[in-house]
């Protein structure tokens, strides 16, 4: 589940939230691979970059967990994510976040601020 703030037209960004499922093509496999791929469906656009993706949990699709951020793609059909969930971010994420006190991260810390 693919979700952001960007447009639907090349260059057009107009701050509506907009929400659209994709199918994931790839998905990292070691500590080097820190890319989720998708296509079909919805695509990430201008403005989209770090918003939250989500994978459903359950066939209802009722359950969601956010597995990356939004990165770059092509507008029509796909999108390239970076994963939360390889070491690699995990430790860069923590590693980031810890050498500021102002550095919060949404969905990470409770006192993150301006999140949508």
């Amino acid at each position: 589940l693919l979700s952001g703030y960007g447009c639907t037209q090349n260059g057009k960004a107009d701050g509506a939230l907009r929400v659209g499922e994709s199918i994931v093509i790839d998905s990292p496999r070691s500590t080097t691979n820190n890319h989720i791929i998708t296509r079909g469906g919805a695509a990430v656009c201008f403005g989209d970059s770090g918003g939250p993706a989500f994978l459903f949990l359950d066939q209802q699709k009722q359950q969601r967990v956010q597995v990356s951020v939004n990165s770059k793609g092509n507008i029509s059909d796909t999108s390239y994510l970076s994963s939360l969930a390889t070491d690699a971010a995990t430790s860069f994420l923590k590693t980031w976040s810890s050498e500021s006190a102002t550095r919060r991260i949404c969905g990470l810390h409770s006192d993150a601020t301006g999140c949508r």
